[in-house]
This record gives structure tokens, sequence and C-alpha cells, in this order.
């Protein structure tokens, strides 16, 4: 019984999701606030703030460079 949740506790960790990028939580939360959906852009920004709480300037997203404040 051990080993099947030892095995099952593997399983979600390895096929999980790849958390997400601090840059795609800030370019969902622009989107959204550009599309006056405040609440939305608001939890994206949170997101991004909690993975990257400094601000930059030309700072590289990606492909992209973006000013990040």
């Amino acid at each position: 019984m051990k080993r099947v949740a030892v095995l099952l506790l593997l399983a979600t960790t390895l096929f999980a999701a790849p958390p997400e990028k601090w840059y795609d939580a800030y370019k969902r939360g622009v989107l959204a606030i550009n599309a006056k959906n405040y609440r939305d852009g608001a939890t994206a920004m949170q997101r991004a703030i909690g993975e990257m709480p400094n601000e930059a300037v030309n700072l590289r997203a990606g492909r992209e460079l973006i000013t990040y404040t």
C-alpha cells in the first residue's frame, strides 16, 4: 500500500504542469488590464511580483525587452 502511494506521488510530481514563469503572468496581467479586466490583471500581476519582485528597465522576457515596473 505504501508503494502505491509513493508511486502515485512520484507520478503526480513528474507529470505536473511546469510552474508559470513571471513574465508569462506579467504579459497575462498586461493583456487583462488592457481589456479592462482589472481583477484578473491584478491577480496575474501579483503572481509576477511574487516571482520577480525587483523592477528593471530593458529586462529580457523570453524574446522581448520590457520595462518591468
